[in-house]
C-alpha cells in the first residue's frame, strides 16, 4: 500500500481517470442462453479468522467506488 500511495499520481483509481480506455476492455457481457434458468450456488465459506480482513478490503473497494 505504501508503494501505491507513493506513486499514486501514476495510477488510475477510477474508470473516470482512464479517458483513453476502450469501454470494451472494461465492460463485460455474459453469454447466457435465452430462457436458461439461473443456478443458485451454495454460499462460499471462509475461515472465521479471515472474515474481518475480507470485510476491510471490501469496504476499501466500496469507498473507492470500485463496485457496480
Amino acid at each position: 500500500m505504501e508503494l501505491l500511495m507513493e506513486y499514486r499520481d501514476i495510477f488510475a483509481w477510477s474508470y473516470d481517470e482512464m479517458p483513453g480506455l476502450d469501454p470494451r476492455v472494461a465492460v463485460h457481457q455474459l453469454a447466457v442462453k435465452y430462457g436458461a434458468r439461473p443456478v443458485k450456488q451454495t454460499q462460499r465459506r471462509f475461515r472465521p479468522e479471515l472474515i474481518s480482513q475480507i470485510e476491510v478490503e471490501v469496504n476499501k473497494l466500496i469507498q473507492n467506488r470500485f463496485h457496480s
